[in-house]
């Protein structure tokens, strides 16, 4: 559960990083929160939240390939994502379902749970603790809040794509690092910068009129 924040408020984002093993296309997946609240399981309560996958993440949990708009995963505190893969899925591929849905969790204080089939299926200890990759480099990123543009420094460009609190895409730009902002409605917005080899980088930017 620690690619999860459920102290995290609507609108907020983070990236789900990917085994090594596993890239095809991209190092990382990026979230955006849509909504939060709690859920009383078997007489625990236990926080929510629902989320979506930015626009052109390549791995994930929903579904922006071969055109299909993105639906909402939740996600419960302690058992994790409801009625999707278990784990971040390679968008890049035509099969990445390896291991299929989520179909029960059990513990001491919840007890047993069933969401798909009554089948259950472990999960190895030895892969519970793994660390999070994270990416050093630092970058600046101002004004913020910006009115007419935003400046980036620290990387050189090569791509900028501007998403809005929903997901969806409403800038592109490349080689440059001032990103023009003038016409977007006021919000907070996801901005997720490449530079010249690949690695990405996201910022939050807030949008005044």
């Amino acid at each position: 559960m620690k690619w999860f924040d459920f102290g995290a408020n609507v609108g907020d984002f983070w990236t789900v990083p990917v085994e090594q093993d596993y890239i095809i296309g991209d190092t990382a997946g990026f979230m955006i929160l849509q909504g939060k609240g709690t859920v009383t399981i078997n007489g625990t309560e236990l926080r929510y939240i629902d989320i979506i996958d930015a626009e052109d993440s390549n791995w994930g949990y929903g579904d922006y390939m071969y055109g299909q708009q993105p639906y909402t995963i939740r996600v419960i505190e302690r058992i994790g994502p409801i009625g999707v893969y278990l784990f971040p899925e390679d968008h890049w591929t035509f099969d990445a379902n390896e291991g299929g849905y989520l179909r029960c969790y059990s513990d001491t204080e919840i007890g047993h749970v069933s969401y798909y089939w009554n089948n259950c299926d472990y999960i190895n200890p030895q892969y519970q603790n793994l660390p999070e990759e994270n990416n050093t480099q630092t970058i600046s990123i101002y004004p913020n809040p910006a009115k007419s543009r935003v400046v980036i420094e620290g990387i050189e460009v090569f791509e900028v794509k501007v998403y809005n609190a929903l997901g969806q895409l409403v800038k592109t730009v490349r080689d440059t690092n001032e990103i023009p902002v003038a016409g977007l409605a006021e919000g907070v917005y996801l901005v997720r910068i490449a530079d010249a080899e690949g690695i990405k980088h996201m910022v939050r930017v807030v949008v005044k009129g």
